[in-house]
């Protein structure tokens, strides 16, 4: 893939060797006033028109995937951590874990899509870019991938079942 050609659009189409599609594409969702999050939307569209269409990449062999998950969290700021004039809350995000118990809200979503070479390294990162250019980025830097996921949880779609039911409602 030539790392200077990204998708320009805010949808991603891809096709399966059996000539299926799925579409990703950038979205956020409103979770409570002034607290909003980032995520990938997953949709399985007819094949996309000729206008739609660009070859960005074509995957190397993978023999997994893993999905990564950002978990985006407001705290009350501690004494001095924000001007006295803001509002004083701090916005963070990271894993499920590092979400601290005096949160006051916080929201799972699916960031990312990692797919894995056979000996289980990363062959490419489909993922959001939260809040700067509104688009779904293609990475095939080992590096840049592995510095990505490690911000979130990666889950495999088996362990998926179980990572969410630690979520509380």
């Amino acid at each position: 893939m030539n790392s200077a050609s990204q998708p320009p659009e805010a949808v991603l189409f891809l096709q399966d060797r059996a000539g299926g599609w799925i579409s990703l594409s950038w979205d956020y969702q409103d979770v409570g006033p002034g607290f909003e999050i980032f995520c990938l939307d997953i949709g399985e569209p007819s094949a996309p028109g000729p206008a739609d269409r660009a070859e960005y990449a074509r995957l190397a062999p993978f023999a997994d995937i893993r999905l990564v998950l950002r978990t985006t969290w407001i705290r009350p700021a501690s004494p001095g951590e924000v001007p006295p004039d803001y509002q004083q809350t701090i916005e963070a995000s990271g894993r499920l874990s590092d979400v601290p118990a005096n949160a006051t809200v916080a929201g799972v979503t699916l960031d990312g899509v990692v797919f894995l070479a056979p000996d289980g390294n990363p062959v490419m990162l489909i993922s959001t870019e939260n809040a700067t250019t509104y688009r779904v980025l293609v990475k095939t830097d080992d590096a840049e991938i592995r510095a990505y996921v490690h911000e979130c949880d990666a889950v495999s779609t088996q362990a998926f079942p179980a990572w969410a039911a630690q979520l509380r409602l």
